[in-house]
């Protein structure tokens, strides 16, 4: 399968200028006071003596590449109501393809101001009120509020403790299929997947991955993965595998499953406000907008113009 293509017209509303090689390593070790602008990490534990690791946000400058892109949209001095760039959808196949050997449709691509509210969409468009979604626990909290918000019942099913590996000092876990059996209802409708596992670290192997996607299918279960933490696997030799793929190897699959992704955590990018759930089915993509309807903005200008730069030129600083 070739690699998709990407126009080579700019990604910006605004000349960037040609990349330049950049040394990171004095960007790394520079740590600026974020206080005066109200970073959330640092604000909850303003006055104390307290490194705050509670949330996913880095303290070193972003890319010098998005730096720079978002300096000239900036100077450009117009921040109206903005269409997503034309090129960025191919941009982002693209890095699909590179990234993960994931071959996406454009048209698959639906923007999102927050993954939070992604999973939330997932929820509303894949379940009717008061229906059930699976949870893979401990989690990130929202992946639990986000049944209950939207009037469904949520099933915490939690994952397996590798004992042996955690008496060797080293914390391993698995999914418990027999217990995800055993919490599974006849009106639960969907599984939100957190892939590359929040807050344990486990990555899931293609074996668990297909045993996974197999137990989904069999049940005609609508999955929603969230895999905004796989571009920052340290593992060299390793390359995240989207759930997705492995879903559509199979028969059907290809019409159960909604992926969401963001730059927010590779790139540092949270405080921007953009993601994007990748929906192959029509069908599905539809009841997906269809709950966005009249509630859900679209990022904002300088969202779009830091992603563009991230994709196109921010891989080596990640």
């Amino acid at each position: 399968m070739e690699s998709p293509s990407v126009p080579h017209e700019a990604s910006s509303r605004a000349d960037v200028g040609e990349a330049e090689p950049v040394e990171f390593g004095e960007r790394f070790e520079r740590f600026d006071d974020r206080l005066p602008w109200s970073a959330t990490k640092w604000e909850k534990y303003r006055g104390r003596d307290v490194i705050p690791l509670w949330i996913a946000d880095m303290d070193y400058p972003v890319a010098p590449a998005i730096e720079r892109a978002v300096a000239a949209h900036v100077r450009h001095g117009n921040y109206g109501y903005t269409s997503p760039p034309r090129q960025l959808k191919a941009e982002l196949v693209a890095y699909c393809w590179q990234r993960y050997a994931w071959s996406v449709d454009p048209e698959w691509i639906v923007w999102l101001s927050g993954l939070v509210l992604g999973l939330n969409l997932a929820v509303k468009a894949c379940c009717a009120d008061g229906e059930s979604v699976l949870v893979l626990t401990p989690v990130y909290p929202p992946f639990l509020s986000a049944g209950p918000t939207q009037g469904r019942k949520t099933l915490a099913v939690p994952l397996l403790l590798d004992e042996a590996a955690a008496a060797g000092g080293r914390l391993s876990y698995a999914i418990d299929f027999a217990r995800l059996e055993c919490e599974r209802q006849p009106d639960t409708r969907l599984l939100l997947l957190c892939h590359p596992h929040n807050p344990v670290g486990s990555l899931f192997a293609n074996a668990e991955l297909d045993a996974l996607a197999d137990y989904c299918l069999e049940h005609d279960l609508y999955v929603c993965s969230d895999e905004v933490h796989c571009d920052l696997i340290l593992d060299g030799t390793t390359r995240h595998e989207p759930f997705a793929k492995r879903l559509a190897s199979r028969a059907a699959g290809l019409t159960r499953s909604i992926t969401l992704h963001g730059p927010g955590k590779a790139f540092n990018l949270a405080g921007l406000g953009i993601a994007w759930a990748i929906i192959p089915d029509a069908s599905l993509r539809q009841r997906y907008r269809a709950a966005m309807q009249r509630l859900v903005p679209l990022p904002s200008c300088f969202a779009f113009t830091a992603l563009g730069a991230a994709l196109r030129e921010g891989d080596a600083w990640r």
